[in-house]
């Protein structure tokens, strides 16, 4: 997923860089002033939105290594009791 958002993001900053450039009137696209600086605010609150899912999935990440742990602990306990409980059983 982390690629994915990578490529969002040099997407979104090759727009940004093609109508700071004024490479668009190659393509035949003539935007006014405003649309441009509208659509660069949209593509840094973009930005700001991959970077907060970035967070959040590394949170996410660390809760869930954080449960395996816990699991594998809880595993080793109950194994231990089993082999304790099969010998005094």
């Amino acid at each position: 997923m982390r690629y994915q958002l990578g490529r969002l993001e040099s997407g979104a900053d090759m727009l940004s860089k093609l109508f700071r450039t004024n490479q668009v009137d190659s393509y035949g696209i003539d935007l006014p002033a405003k649309t441009i600086d509208r659509l660069e605010r949209e593509n840094a609150i973009l930005r700001g939105m991959v970077n907060d899912l970035d967070k959040e999935n590394c949170e996410y990440r660390r809760v869930n290594q954080q449960l395996v742990d816990e699991n594998a602990r809880l595993q080793r306990i109950a194994e231990k009791e089993e082999i304790l409980g099969g010998a005094y059983g």
